[in-house]
């Protein structure tokens, strides 16, 4: 059996752990494509169109964060005539009723490009993936219908950024990656938009984009730039390539990846759509509020209190549980890999080591080669699912020659990439050390002991010395009865100064003595004052942050009692040794063998 990779609030893997997870081509797939809109009473067929008559048959639409307008098809729901240009030149001026859905294909497949409203929504329902699904193919959450294109207000202007985006990011992946949609193949690319939070994420179903707007988050506009767009879609690119566990070293690399891909498919519009939004800033459009400027920064990291190089000023320590161990944070240092190769800096990194990047990678090719690297085949090695930055970088170096290669690269490329990885303090120069020759020594170098035994047997002194970490402190079990038989607080009038109290989940009935109870070590939360989101539970979101509402206490609740009784893994792959003592994981360990786990 498989055990669920994660059970995060706002994710779509709450499901029993004793059930097998479904792929993200079966999640994706549960979503039926639709045939026609209902309006007024009236039925009409989606429009369809090939990728190559994108140009001719898109219209320009007025867009809230892009510009005036972004290009996009729709399906019309008023007689052509009210619709300016489309059988000619298309035209800015554009008039009618129109839903926001529409087929594209590309090459012999097909997707379907749907936006449906989640202003109405509840918690329950938009944190549910199996609830919102069930909801579009019945028809309870049909496609949204814009009844003038020429009168749209700011919601509206938001709802056709997140369509649009969404048909842009394939447009990219098909022109840059040779990739159809999120799991190359046939399907619907769902975006539930304007549910009330301050955050978006990727669901391993569909996109959910929040109003920017939630009790106890800095205020904010939309969360559907299209720099988010792309951030978002690219967790699921991750995970159809091979899902980079979403938490610690390989969390951070799975939030790089994906802020890499959002990027790109701002450039991407850049060029394509003739418009002048570049930078490499991630969420400036939706942030103007907060007073931070932007989300993230790929050409400065520390700017935003993330770490630009590897356990360098910002790292956040990956043994802690806030944020699935820095994941939001420490994803900084791959940013500034990516920014570094693609831009050839100079300088020195935290650890005082000088680089210099010569030769500047084509941020596209660049963008391609990650790609590669985590689709894994044809000659290049894999991205695994709980990598870590050093095997990262080890994967990178080598499958460098061979992408160069096959793309008639220069060669030089091969120390950009190399230098980069120096550069954030991933490869570090000691790692350049020759091998010693084989044989005896030379005359400068007396050996007694030599030549050495036949077949020596290794002893302890030669076992390798393990890494000076510091030991982790013990932690007591909890006692039964605790002190405090509700393990919620009351509901708070105001928001609960940070950083919030730690709440216990006491179990409600004794446990034998042979089975172990799990101990979470509590170490203090970081101090961040400008910015502090990092306790909440997140999974492919754009952002973690502490809500410190009585809904988000009793969601972080429930979770814990059901990853407690069994309905949910919320623990890394190697829960055994968050528990206090070796007779206890070895007890751990023994009973989930006999369970077949």
């Amino acid at each position: 059996m498989t055990i669920l990779p994660r059970n995060k609030q706002r994710c779509g893997y709450s499901k029993r752990f004793l059930l097998k997870c479904p792929s993200i081509t079966e999640n994706v797939k549960s979503i039926q494509p639709r045939r026609n809109v209902n309006y007024n009473g009236n039925v009409v067929a989606i429009e369809t169109l090939q990728y190559l008559e994108f140009d001719d048959r898109a219209i320009d639409v007025k867009s809230g964060y892009n510009p005036e307008f972004m290009r996009m098809p729709l399906t019309r729901l008023t007689p052509l005539d009210n619709f300016v240009g489309p059988s000619a030149i298309p035209s800015k001026d554009v008039k009618g009723a129109c839903a926001l859905v529409s087929n594209i294909q590309f090459g012999d497949k097909t997707i379907q490009f749907l936006c449906v409203d989640g202003t109405n929504l509840q918690s329950y329902q938009y944190e549910d993936s199996s609830t919102i699904i069930r909801m579009v193919n019945s028809g309870q959450l049909p496609p949204i219908i814009i009844p003038d294109l020429q009168n749209m207000n700011a919601t509206q202007l938001s709802m056709v950024d997140a369509y649009g985006g969404s048909i842009w990011y394939c447009m990219f992946l098909w022109e840059v990656f040779g990739r159809v949609g999120l799991i190359d193949d046939s399907h619907v690319f769902l975006c539930l938009v304007n549910i009330p939070i301050a955050n978006a994420f990727w669901n391993s179903h569909y996109l959910s984009m929040g109003s920017g707007s939630e009790p106890g988050a800095p205020p904010m506009d939309p969360l559907t730039s299209i720099d988010v767009i792309g951030h978002e879609a690219g967790h699921g690119i991750i995970e159809a390539l091979g899902n980079l566990e979403y938490q610690g070293e390989s969390g951070a690399l799975n939030e790089s990846i994906a802020d890499i891909f959002g990027i790109c498919l701002e450039k991407y519009f850049d060029i394509r759509g003739d418009r002048k939004l570049f930078d490499w800033d991630l969420g400036e459009d939706f942030m103007t509020k907060t007073g931070r400027g932007a989300l993230r920064s790929l050409e400065n990291p520390k700017k935003y209190e993330q770490p630009d190089t590897y356990k360098g000023k910002y790292w956040f320590d990956t043994r802690r549980q806030e944020d699935q161990g820095g994941v939001h944070f420490n994803s900084g240092v791959g940013n500034y890999f990516y920014y570094c190769a693609a831009t050839g800096k100079k300088g020195t990194n935290d650890h005082g080591t000088n680089y210099d990047i010569k030769d500047q990678f084509e941020m596209f090719k660049l963008a391609k080669f990650i790609y590669l690297s985590l689709k894994g085949g044809d000659g290049y090695q894999k991205i695994t699912q709980y990598s870590t930055f050093s095997q990262y970088a080890g994967c990178l170096m080598a499958n460098v020659d061979k992408f160069l290669i096959d793309n008639t690269l220069d060669a030089k490329l091969a120390d950009s990439v190399k230098e980069a990885l120096t550069a954030v303090g991933i490869v570090s120069r000691s790692d350049e050390l020759p091998i010693p020759p084989d044989g005896p020594p030379g005359p400068d170098e007396p050996d007694p002991e030599w030549p050495p035994e036949e077949n020596p047997l290794p002893g302890p002194d030669d076992w390798p010395v393990p890494p000076n970490y510091p030991t982790p402190p013990e932690y007591p079990i909890p006692q039964w009865p605790p002190e405090n038989p509700f393990p919620f607080p009351p509901c708070p009038q105001q928001p609960t100064p940070y950083p919030p109290q730690p709440t216990p989940f006491p179990i409600p009935f004794p446990l034998p003595d042979w089975l172990p109870i799990p101990q979470f070590p509590q170490f203090p939360l970081p101090q961040f004052p400008n910015f502090p989101w990092t306790t909440s539970p997140g999974c492919g979101q754009l952002t973690t942050y502490n809500p410190n509402s009585f809904r988000g206490l009793l969601s972080a609740g429930v979770s814990a009692l059901k990853a407690k009784f069994g309905f949910g893994n919320s623990y890394p792959s190697n829960v055994a040794s968050m528990y206090a003592t070796p007779v206890r994981q070895s007890r751990f360990m023994s009973l989930r063998n006999r369970l077949g786990f």
